[in-house]
């Protein structure tokens, strides 16, 4: 699973974090999500994980990798998926400090990850029918 994009819709793809050697210099793992340690982002998979649960999505897949950036700190990125590739969420870190995304696509449209915790689950709802239209 080294290809350099991932696909996650006809007009949306991303960079795969296991892709450069230097931003997977301490871990590199494709597989399942249930063998990653979020650390500092436990408390969003939990979040994301309850919130998406009631539209029938679970995230499976994982493309994880730790590294050491510009300033000798280590961080890490990954993207998660459903099994049926209709969701995904994205946790970017650049290499300089200060450099990060976090975003959740359904159906490839985007959203970051904290608008959507915070919304209700009509909101949400929406949203998902919005981008099953696009």
């Amino acid at each position: 699973m080294n290809d350099k994009y991932i696909q996650l819709s006809k007009k949306k793809k991303l960079k795969n974090p296991l892709y450069d050697p230097i931003k997977c210099d301490i871990v590199a793992f494709y597989g399942s999500i249930l063998e990653i340690d979020f650390e500092h982002q436990a408390k969003n998979f939990q979040a994301i994980s309850e919130s998406i649960l009631p539209f029938g999505y679970v995230l499976q897949t994982i493309w994880y990798a730790k590294f050491t950036n510009d300033v000798r700190e280590i961080r890490s990125h990954f993207i998660a998926k459903s099994e049926e590739n209709d969701v995904y969420w994205q946790k970017y870190e650049a290499s300089a400090p200060g450099g990060s995304q976090n975003k959740l696509f359904f159906y490839g449209n985007e959203i970051k990850t904290t608008s959507w915790i915070v919304m209700s689950l009509d909101e949400r709802r929406n949203f998902i029918d919005e981008a099953t239209k696009k």
